[in-house]
C-alpha cells in the first residue's frame, strides 16, 4: 500500500482498512491511496474516516488505462474490499458501477456518480 503525503490514514475506520489491506494482499496488488479521513464538508464519509479512494493499482492510475480496463479493475477492487467488510459496506462508486447498499439510487444518480469516480475507486462503510 502506498498514501500520498498528505493522505490520513492514521483516521481511517479500522475495518475499512483492514479490508483494504487483505484485498491488496488477495490480489496481490500495491494499492495506491488518494484519500482517507479528510474535510470534504457536508456528509461525506471521508469527513470521519469511513470511506478511502485508491487512484492506482500496481503504479498504474485509473486515469492511464482504458475505460473497459479501468472499470474491470476497479470493480474487482471494490467486491474484494467490500466482501470483507461483514454486511457494513455503504457506498460503492468506481469508474465501472455506483451504488449505495443503504439506499437505492436512480439510473441517473448512479450514471452521475460512476462520471465522477472514473479516475478511482471509492468504498465507505457504515457507523459501527
Amino acid at each position: 500500500m502506498s498514501a500520498g503525503h498528505e493522505t490520513d490514514l492514521a483516521g481511517v475506520d479500522r475495518d475499512l482498512w483492514s479490508a483494504t489491506v487483505r484485498a491488496s494482499m488477495e490480489m496481490r496488488s500495491d494499492f495506491g491511496i488518494s484519500s482517507g479521513k479528510s474535510n470534504r464538508g457536508g456528509t461525506s464519509a471521508h469527513n470521519d474516516g469511513r470511506a478511502i479512494d485508491i487512484n492506482r493499482v500496481d503504479g498504474t492510475r485509473f486515469d492511464d488505462m482504458d475505460a473497459s480496463a479501468a472499470a474491470s479493475l476497479g470493480n474487482r477492487v471494490a467486491a474484494e474490499i467490500v466482501n470483507r467488510l461483514g454486511g457494513r459496506g455503504m457506498e460503492v462508486f468506481t469508474p465501472g458501477m455506483a451504488f449505495r447498499l443503504d439506499m437505492h439510487l436512480s439510473k441517473t444518480s448512479s450514471l452521475n456518480l460512476q462520471g465522477s469516480h472514473y479516475n478511482h475507486v471509492h468504498v465507505s462503510v457504515r457507523q459501527p
